[in-house]
């Protein structure tokens, strides 16, 4: 359900709208590893690596994108003095600061989460853009590639869940044609029949080659389906000029 229009802590401004969440667990564990560590000079993870091991750690809102990211406490005081973090108390875990080389300004917060993490589905809060995507598309983009990529589209806000960045996916190309993303497998997506270039009566495009690859065509909407985009596949009638 969409909301009212709010702006972000980060300068974005977006419409609130509220989406289910799947819960998954990123670097935080809740069980193993008995020992305790205390907070000394260097970052923790110089020692534990990806290992998980009981410690004081942080989130920090300031930097990162995931509620799962965390800090050990040297990181905490040397990495992120002054920002808004929250006291997580001894838990099972590494630190997600000193895996992004334990930068003075977290350079773990100002990345794309695709090109952290691929294809994998990280529990974030993420906007939908319909200006690239159409209204009704699943497709979407990390909180980073919102300010970077998007900036002055029409971005729609959506609650914490289990979720890839399209906008990494594609490489951070706008207006790219899904198929970039998804290939021959089928994503809710907004899709549209061009008369002018298919034969085939359930082929179509994507939101993006309707308006550069057919636009003038005889185009009819059909509607948020499962499908990909013929366009892209090379199936129409015209070269697809969005899939370089």
């Amino acid at each position: 359900m969409a909301g009212k229009k709010q702006i972000a802590a980060d300068g974005l401004e977006y419409e609130e709208e509220i989406d289910g969440t799947t819960d998954r667990m990123g670097s935080l564990s809740l069980d193993g590893g008995k020992s305790s560590s205390k907070s000394s000079g260097s970052c923790t993870y110089q020692s534990t690596k990806t290992k998980h091991k009981i410690q004081r750690f942080y989130h920090c809102k300031d930097c990162f994108t995931s509620e799962h990211y965390i800090c050990c406490e040297s990181c905490k005081k040397h990495c992120h003095e002054g920002h808004n973090v929250k006291d997580l108390g001894e838990i099972n875990g590494y630190c997600d600061c000193g895996l992004s080389s334990c930068s003075t300004s977290c350079k773990l917060g100002s990345k794309c989460t695709h090109d952290q993490f691929g294809d994998d589905y990280i529990k974030q809060g993420h906007y939908k853009c319909h200006t690239c995507w159409g209204e009704t598309s699943s497709f979407g983009c990390c909180k980073f590639c919102a300010k970077e990529c998007h900036s002055g589209h029409k971005l729609v806000y959506r609650e914490p869940s289990s979720f890839y960045c399209d906008c990494g996916k594609s490489k951070h190309k706008l207006g790219a044609c899904t198929y970039l993303t998804t290939g021959t497998k089928k994503f809710n997506q907004q899709f549209y029949r061009c008369y002018t270039c298919f034969s085939a009566p359930n082929e179509g495009c994507c939101y993006q080659c309707m308006i550069h690859c057919h636009n003038g065509h005889n185009i009819k909407y059909a509607g948020k389906i499962s499908s990909f985009c013929d366009c892209g596949l090379d199936g129409c009638a015209i070269s697809c000029q969005l899939k370089a």
